[in-house]
């Protein structure tokens, strides 16, 4: 078992093994795989994927690094939990850095990206139509990285990405509940077309809008109880 995973981590891209290492734990992080507080021991960590220690003790490191979880003096670490404020904060620093990386994004627009925009929301019809939620959720992403990464400021890009991906958990809950992937597709559909007209003021607004309307709706699930940070 320990050698189908060696190699199914070999087989993967041209990357290296704390990477893929890395980027594995983080997804099973991200999808509430593992609880919160939840201890990652390295030496089952490691059993598990079929790699020495070594890489996953990097790979923790920077799941540290990105906010994720929490090392601990026994030894490895606790997957980290997020407070309502946390949320608030999150929330607030996306709307805008967001807003102005797509009013850059805008400003600096070419052919190739509109197509590669107008192709993601495309499919993301057909992930519609076909009741797909997690191909939905992959494409969403997809169309918010073409966009933030065609302002052309990598630290920006970098900063938003860190952002996003520390509260991932929680936009997928969120594109799960009923209608707002329908919501999210009609956001995305007027951004686009305020690109195309090169209103950058309006795409800016049209991005805190849909930021705003994410993080009330999820304030809202907590303070109900149907989403517990726990």
């Amino acid at each position: 078992m320990a050698r189908k995973g060696v190699w199914e981590i070999k087989g993967t891209e041209r990357k290296t093994l704390r990477e893929v290492v890395y980027e594995r734990l983080k997804k099973r992080i991200q999808r509430g795989e593992f609880k919160v507080k939840e201890r990652l021991i390295e030496q089952r960590l490691a059993e598990d994927l079929g790699v020495s220690r070594t890489p996953v003790r990097e790979a923790i490191s920077k799941l540290e690094q990105d906010g994720l979880v929490d090392k601990i003096p026994q030894g490895g670490a606790v997957v980290k939990g997020t407070t309502k404020d946390e949320i608030e904060e999150v929330f607030g620093l996306r709307v805008v850095l967001e807003s102005y990386a797509a009013a850059l994004a805008t400003e600096k627009i070419n052919e190739e990206i509109l197509q590669s925009l107008d192709a993601v929301i495309e499919k993301q019809h057909r992930a519609l139509e076909r009741r797909n939620v997690n191909r939905y959720i992959e494409l969403n992403t997809q169309f918010h990285d073409l966009l933030y990464s065609a302002s052309q400021s990598d630290k920006l890009y970098q900063i938003i990405t860190f952002l996003r991906n520390y509260i991932y958990k929680y936009r997928v809950f969120l594109l799960r509940m009923e209608e707002m992937p329908k919501i999210s597709l009609r956001d995305h559909q007027l951004m686009l077309q305020a690109m195309k007209e090169g209103d950058a003021q309006k795409v800016e607004e049209l991005v805190k809008k849909h930021i705003l309307r994410a993080k009330e709706t999820l304030l809202k699930e907590i303070e109900g109880g149907k989403l517990s940070l726990e």
